[in-house]
């Protein structure tokens, strides 16, 4: 009997470094892959927006996002808590934003109603950047261009003159 409860024992041990195992991997596999949700919006909004080939093209951001926004902003990596409250003119209590990603904080009547990290190369902000910050306004009009570099689709969004 007393030999079964061994068993038992260490069987039950075993299983649980197992899930925990499976756990850990389930976890880094996860948090490694690059979220790229609001940079896959964008880019799905300009290909509907400009669904032609051509040199430019008038986009907005107005149907990007289903809730309710008014400013977005987009941080630059390894920006300070205070510098991104500085340039969004209100506190921002989070993180410095980790080395090669984005911050998109989303600001509603001057209150942060959405924000995430994200890695986004797909997008360059051409002549729209001050300090590291992007600050699109959500009825602006921007001007998008299209561009393939290695087989991929590059976007460079400019100010509409």
């Amino acid at each position: 009997m007393e030999c079964r409860h061994k068993i038992n024992k260490t069987w039950k041990r075993k299983s649980n470094n197992h899930l925990i195992v499976i756990l850990f991997f389930l976890l880094a596999f996860f948090t490694s892959c690059s979220n790229k949700e609001d940079c896959d919006f964008i880019t799905r909004s300009f290909e509907k927006q400009c669904s032609e080939e051509i040199a430019g093209c008038a986009v907005t951001f107005k149907e990007t996002f289903n809730f309710d926004w008014d400013t977005m902003y987009i941080f630059d990596s390894m920006l300070y808590p205070s510098e991104i409250s500085t340039s969004l003119g209100i506190e921002y209590d989070g993180e410095i934003v980790p080395e090669g990603k984005r911050l998109f904080v989303f600001v509603r009547s001057r209150n942060i109603v959405k924000e995430q990290v994200s890695r986004c190369s797909d997008i360059t902000f051409v002549d729209l950047k001050d300090n590291g910050t992007v600050k699109i306004n959500k009825n602006t009009v921007y001007v998008m261009k299209r561009q393939v570099l290695n087989k991929k689709n590059q976007y460079l969004l400019f100010k509409q003159e």
